[in-house]
C-alpha cells in the first residue's frame, strides 16, 4: 500500500473514530456527569418551575415574545424531578448543541467537522448548565437560533430574494418565540451575506430589519425598549452569568470573521493522523472535565441537597450529608436543626452541628424569610401553627405563582380548617401539574368525605394542636410566639424544644431553667443531654446554692464530664482560648464549650 494510501486510510479510520464513537462515549460521560454529580432534582429543587395543563396557563406565554421558549422549558424542567429524565433532557439539549454546531461547521470549514471546534459550544453550554439557577429557557432559545440559522444556509443557492423571505420569516417567528435571541440569527446571516455572499445590500437590509423588528413589536405588545430588544438574553436581567454567554453568543460570528480574514486557511492543508486524533480525543475529555469541575457550585449543591432532602423528609440523611460535607450556610443550618427536631435529637444532638447563626439558624431572621417564605412555612407546620403556616404559603405564591409547594400546603390547611372553597381551587390547580397530580386527586376524598380527615392520624395530631386563641405574631422576637404556643398548648414539642433551643443559644439560662420546671411535656426520668449541662452551668454560676432539685434530672456521668472540663480549664489557669483546643476534642458538642466561646460576655473578657 502506497503512502499517499495509508494517509487515506488512516484519515478515514480516524475520522469514523471521531464522527461516531466520541461523541457516544463522550455524551455518555455527560449524561453520568449530570445524572450523579450535578443531579437535575437539585436544578428542579433550586427553581421549581411551574406548569399547568391547562389552556389558560398556556396563552398567558403568548402574550409577549419568547413565551414559547419560557413555556416549553417550564415543560421539560418538570421532569427535572426525575433524576434519569432530567439528564437526559439536559445531555439531549448539549448533544443538539455539537449537532447544530457540527453542521454549521461543516458548512463553512469541512475540515473542521469532526474537530474540537464542533465541541466548543457543547462545553459553553455544559458550564451554563451547571449552574443551578440557569433556566433551560435560554438553552432552548439559543438552540432555536442556531437551528433557523442552519435552515438559512440550507438555501444559500437560491437567489437573495428567496433568501431575503426566507430571513424575514425566520426572523420575525424567531423573535416572537426566543425573543431577545433573534439578535444571534440576524448577525450571523448578516455575516453569512457579506462575508461570504458578497451581498452588501442584502446585508444591509437584513440589519434595517433586524433593528426595526422590536419596534414593531412595541406596537402589538407592552414591551419596554430594552426589553423588546433584548428579553432573554442572559447578561440582561437577573440572572447574570459572568463571561460564558458572551463566549458563546460570539463563537460563531467570530468564527465566521476569522474564516474570511484567511486565518483558518492553514486547516485546509492539515492533515490528520491517527495518534493526532487521540491527541484531540484526550483533550477533549480533558477540557470538559475541566471546565465541569470548574463551573461545578459545590457551595449550592450542599444548600440544594440539604433543602431537598428536607422536602423530601429525609431526615436521617440529612444529618449523614451535614456531617460529612458541613457548611456555614443560613438555610443548612436550619433545615438541620428541623432534622434534629424531627429525628428527637435536638435537646441532646443539637451542639454536634454548627450552630454559628445562632438562633437566626432556628427561626431565620427577617431578610431571609422573603426568599426562603415556604422553608418558614415548614416551621411552623411542623408545630402545627396553621394559621401562619398558611401566612407564608400565600408569602411564596405572592412571589412564585402557582408554585406546588405553597398550592399544598394551602390546600391541606385550608381541609383542616374547613375552607373548602379555597382547597378545591388549590387541588384544582394542582390536578392541572404533571408531578402533583396524583396528590391532588387524593386529597380531593378528604372535601368529598370531611369524615375521612378524622381517619389521618396527622392530620388528627395537627387539629389536636391547632392554636384556637388569636394573638399578636411578633416575628422579630420569636420566643414570644413560642411561648404563646404554650401556653395555648402545653404539649406542643416543637414549640418547647425551639424555644428552650432559643434560650440556649442566647444564654438566658434563668428563663431556660423557669420553663424547663414547669414543662408537662417532658417524660423520660432524665432531661435531655443538653438541658443537663445546661443546668450544670447555671448551677455553677450561682455556687450551686439555687435549684437542688433539679439534679434529680442530671445523670452522674454528665456530672463527671462537667468535672473534667472544668478541670481541663484548671489547668490551663483558666485561660479557655489556650486551652480550646483540648476543649473541642473532647466537649466540642456540648453546650459548654458553646456557651464558653460564643457568649458575647466571655468573649469580651478575653479580649
Amino acid at each position: 500500500m502506497s503512502d499517499a494510501a495509508a494517509i487515506k486510510s488512516n484519515n478515514w479510520q480516524s475520522s469514523i473514530l471521531f464522527s461516531l464513537f466520541v461523541p457516544l462515549f463522550y455524551f455518555a460521560a455527560i449524561f453520568c456527569y449530570i445524572r450523579w454529580r450535578l443531579d437535575p432534582a437539585l436544578i428542579y429543587q433550586c427553581q421549581v418551575p411551574p406548569f399547568l395543563w391547562d389552556d389558560q396557563f398556556f396563552t398567558r406565554f403568548l402574550e409577549f415574545p419568547g413565551g414559547l421558549v419560557i413555556y416549553l422549558s417550564h415543560l421539560f424542567s418538570q421532569f427535572y424531578y426525575f433524576p434519569v429524565s432530567g439528564a437526559l433532557i439536559l445531555t439531549a439539549c448539549l448533544f443538539f448543541t455539537f449537532l447544530l454546531s457540527r453542521a454549521i461547521i461543516k458548512h463553512f470549514f469541512p475540515k473542521l467537522k469532526n474537530s474540537l471546534a464542533a465541541y466548543l459550544p457543547s462545553i459553553f453550554t455544559l458550564i451554563l448548565l451547571s449552574q443551578y439557577e440557569h433556566p433551560l429557557s435560554y438553552t432552548l432559545a439559543w438552540l432555536l437560533s442556531q437551528l433557523f440559522f442552519v435552515l438559512y444556509l440550507k438555501i444559500q443557492c437560491m437567489s437573495a430574494f428567496i433568501r431575503f423571505l426566507a430571513f424575514m420569516l425566520q426572523v420575525s417567528v424567531l423573535y416572537y418565540a426566543a425573543a431577545g435571541f433573534y439578535l444571534l440569527f440576524a448577525a450571523m446571516a448578516i455575516l453569512t451575506e457579506i462575508l461570504f455572499k458578497k451581498s452588501l445590500l442584502l446585508g444591509a437590509v437584513y440589519s434595517l430589519f433586524m433593528l426595526g423588528i422590536p419596534q414593531l413589536a412595541q406596537s402589538a405588545f407592552i414591551l419596554t425598549t430594552k426589553s423588546a430588544y433584548f428579553y432573554l438574553l442572559l447578561p440582561i436581567y437577573d440572572y447574570r452569568p459572568f463571561l460564558t454567554p458572551y463566549i458563546l453568543y460570539l463563537y460563531f460570528p467570530l468564527l465566521l470573521v476569522l474564516a474570511q480574514s484567511g486565518l483558518l486557511d492553514s486547516i485546509n492543508r492539515f492533515v490528520f493522523h491517527r495518534i493526532q486524533y487521540r491527541i484531540a480525543i484526550v483533550f477533549l475529555f480533558l477540557l470538559t472535565g475541566l471546565a465541569a469541575l470548574l463551573s461545578f457550585d459545590s457551595t449550592m449543591y450542599k444548600v440544594l441537597k440539604v433543602d431537598y432532602l428536607a422536602r423530601q423528609r429525609e431526615w436521617h440523611k440529612l444529618l449523614t450529608f451535614v456531617e460529612k460535607r458541613p457548611s456555614d450556610d443560613i438555610l443548612v443550618a436550619y433545615q438541620t436543626n428541623r432534622a434534629l427536631y424531627h429525628l428527637g435529637r435536638l435537646s441532646s444532638d443539637m451542639f454536634s452541628f454548627n450552630q454559628n447563626w445562632r438562633v437566626n439558624g432556628l427561626f431565620l431572621p427577617d431578610e431571609a424569610r422573603k426568599f426562603f417564605s415556604i422553608q418558614v412555612s415548614d416551621l411552623y407546620w411542623d408545630m402545627a401553627f396553621l394559621n401562619e403556616s398558611e401566612h407564608w404559603a400565600q408569602e411564596d405564591h405572592s412571589n412564585y405563582s402557582f408554585g406546588p409547594r405553597h398550592l399544598q400546603r394551602m390546600a391541606t390547611i385550608s381541609i383542616l380548617k374547613g375552607n373548602t372553597s379555597l382547597a378545591t381551587m388549590c387541588l384544582d390547580a394542582l390536578a392541572k401539574t404533571i408531578l402533583y397530580r396524583d396528590w391532588a386527586y387524593d386529597h380531593k376524598k378528604y372535601i368529598d368525605y370531611p369524615e375521612l380527615v378524622d381517619t389521618n392520624s396527622y392530620f388528627v395530631y395537627l387539629q389536636d394542636m391547632q392554636i384556637t386563641k388569636n394573638f399578636i405574631i411578633t416575628s422579630g422576637y420569636p420566643e414570644h410566639d413560642m411561648d404563646m404556643l404554650l401556653q395555648i398548648n402545653p404539649e406542643n414539642v416543637a414549640a418547647f424544644e425551639y424555644l428552650m433551643a432559643y434560650y440556649l443559644l442566647t444564654f438566658r439560662l434563668g428563663e431556660f431553667i423557669a420553663k424547663l420546671q414547669s414543662a408537662t411535656c417532658l417524660k423520660e426520668p432524665y432531661f435531655p443531654r443538653h438541658y443537663q449541662e445546661a443546668i450544670l452551668v447555671y448551677l455553677h454560676s450561682t455556687q450551686w446554692r439555687e435549684r437542688e432539685s433539679l439534679w434529680d434530672g442530671i445523670h452522674v456521668k454528665t456530672v463527671a464530664q462537667f468535672n473534667d472540663f472544668t478541670k481541663i480549664l484548671r489547668r490551663y489557669n483558666g485561660d479557655a482560648y489556650t486551652a480550646q483546643d483540648e476543649l473541642k476534642k473532647k466537649y466540642g458538642h456540648t453546650y459548654w464549650y458553646y456557651s464558653l466561646f460564643n457568649n458575647p460576655e466571655t468573649r469580651q473578657k478575653s479580649s
